[in-house]
């Protein structure tokens, strides 16, 4: 290169070896923080606060607005499917994204 020149830089391809940390390297996880079974060997999570049918607001795909629509089931394992009111449906929406809808008229 010679002075003065602008410097140039040369691409590499993204390959998953140089994405992903080797087996050693990867974090690892505190087995005492891992959810315990209960006697009857089910998980208990926290009951929530409504039912399927109930209006809801959603955070669809974990964005930080809520949007309004409808609680259609309610897993056992804390997750719940939400149609929203624009159509849109979304499996398994962790139960701590969904709250029920501020009391008073619609937005």
């Amino acid at each position: 290169e010679a002075p003065g020149s602008p410097a140039v830089m040369v691409a590499r391809p993204i390959t998953m070896a140089s994405i992903v940390p080797p087996a050693s390297e990867a974090p690892r996880t505190n087995p005492s923080l891992a959810p315990r079974a209960d006697a009857s060997g089910k998980y208990p999570f926290a009951p929530c606060p409504f039912a399927a049918g109930d209006r809801v607001r959603a955070r669809w795909r974990g964005a930080a607005v809520y949007y309004p629509g409808v609680a259609t089931k309610i897993h056992d394992d804390a997750f719940v499917d939400v149609e929203y009111d624009d159509g849109d449906v979304e499996e398994r929406v962790p139960a701590k994204l969904v709250r029920l809808p501020a009391p008073g008229p619609p937005r």
